[in-house]
């Protein structure tokens, strides 16, 4: 499991160098699956991030913590992902 926490100023070559990043080490064939949590910030488009491992064909899905309703929601929603069950990744709680 990758964590990481980023602070982003808004200069476009920061943002760049952090999406290209994130994008790259979750592109790397060691990583099986990757499951991309967003704040709900505008800076740094989680659904861009999800799309550009996607395309590695692994195992991708995304959450917003402010769609589900805050952290305990956010938490239960990925550990509940059909997405990584039916593939055989992520955490089948």
């Amino acid at each position: 499991m990758f964590s990481q926490s980023i602070w982003l100023r808004s200069d476009r070559k920061n943002l760049d160098q952090t999406f290209r990043t994130l994008a790259g080490l979750g592109r790397k064939p060691n990583v099986g699956s990757v499951l991309v949590v967003g704040l709900g910030g505008k800076t740094l488009k989680p659904e861009l991030l999800a799309d550009q491992i996607a395309a590695s064909v692994k195992p991708t899905g995304k959450i917003i913590i402010q769609e589900p309703g805050g952290i305990s929601a956010t938490i239960s929603k990925g550990n509940h992902s059909k997405q990584f069950d039916e593939t055989g990744g992520g955490n089948k709680a």
